[in-house]
């Protein structure tokens, strides 16, 4: 007899309905955030992670304006200048390996460079102290013709430092262009195939180092002209990479971005090593440490323009990136930040 009650209660139990959970009200937060974007415009993704794991997505607007295809959180974009810090990684992580280290001269792995590379330190490259002039606003980025690595350093060639290494910081891309090859002359790989390697594939990232991607999924990235009804495709033919190049979806990068927290590439001696901010200029290793704690970076090249921030405490992550050189990707983060940070 004592089993009746207990027969009636798994009855009882069996005959509720499943459970509802009520959704997130930060998610509809965010989606909000896009209603104001135009349609048949370029426009913006996003996506926000938690140790990692996205717990919200969003895209508006389109991501080829001829096609009429819609920018969605699938959408491929160039995260420009935010791939330093896997080049920067790249450098670590062979130190950890004992193949070079910071303290080692540019001399001593990039030949066929005036004597002040004798002078430059990795670690110079590495924080932007090495004082050599940003190749960007030397070589013409109009021009048809197809520049690589190689074309930076010949250009650099002819070029005085601005100060003494070591002494000052002065943001330039052709420091990462440099630890790219590095890195190449250092492993035999190039950087593009040793991330992949050692970094992507280990990790399960999907991202892609190519400053030439053109898969499927990529977004066009269009330049305003001056006029709200009138975008252009933003191109051109640079091809060097390390300190630009990788391309991938802000999901993607949000996976990537837990390893600040995890340490799961290289343990904690690399996550260290990640976080050195030597002089004082808050840049660690190719990206910004803030005066809350939080760490962000942003990028812009052809008219993509992005940011990522990861908090404090290193649980949130938080990516944004417009295919528009009119874009606020910036403001979206921070948005994103008031919601779920």
């Amino acid at each position: 007899m004592r089993a009746l009650p207990l027969l009636l209660a798994v009855l009882a139990l069996a005959g509720c309905s499943a459970v509802e959970v009520a959704p997130d009200p930060r998610a509809g937060a965010s989606d909000a955030l896009f209603a104001d974007f135009d349609a048949d415009e370029p426009g913006c993704t996003a996506a926000v992670g938690i140790d990692g794991e996205v717990v919200w997505a969003g895209a508006a607007g389109l991501a080829d304006l001829d096609a009429g295809t819609p920018l969605t959180p699938d959408s491929v974009v160039d995260f420009a200048s935010i791939s330093k810090q896997f080049t920067a990684t790249a450098v670590l992580l062979l130190e950890q390996q004992g193949v070079l280290s910071q303290d080692d001269t540019l001399a001593r792995w990039v030949p066929d460079l005036p004597d002040w590379a004798s002078r430059v330190t990795l670690r110079n490259l590495i924080h932007h102290t090495s004082g050599i002039p940003d190749y960007v606003y030397i070589l013409d980025a109009g021009d048809d013709e197809v520049t690589t690595n190689a074309d930076v350093n010949a250009v650099l060639a002819d070029q005085e430092l601005g100060g003494d290494p070591g002494s000052y910081f002065e943001y330039s891309n052709s420091n990462y262009v440099l630890l790219a090859e590095v890195v190449e002359n250092a492993t035999g790989m190039t950087l593009p195939d040793w991330l992949d390697e050692n970094v992507f594939t280990p990790l399960g990232l999907e991202l892609v180092d190519d400053p030439a991607y053109d898969g499927p999924e990529l977004a066009v990235s269009y330049d305003e002209d001056g006029s709200d009804d009138d975008f252009s495709p933003e191109l051109s033919s640079w091809a060097q990479y390390g300190d630009g190049g990788i391309h991938g979806t802000p999901s993607a990068l949000v996976a990537w971005l837990d390893n600040y927290r995890t340490g799961a590439l290289g343990g904690q001696e690399l996550l260290k090593a990640q976080l050195v901010d030597p002089d004082g200029w808050s840049y660690a290793a190719g990206i910004e440490i803030a005066a809350d704690g939080s760490i962000e970076h942003d990028g812009s090249w052809l008219a993509f323009l992005s940011k990522f921030s990861v908090s404090a405490d290193r649980h949130t992550e938080v990516v944004a990136s417009c295919n528009r050189d009119d874009g606020d990707p910036d403001a979206l983060v921070d948005q994103l930040k008031a919601i779920w940070y």
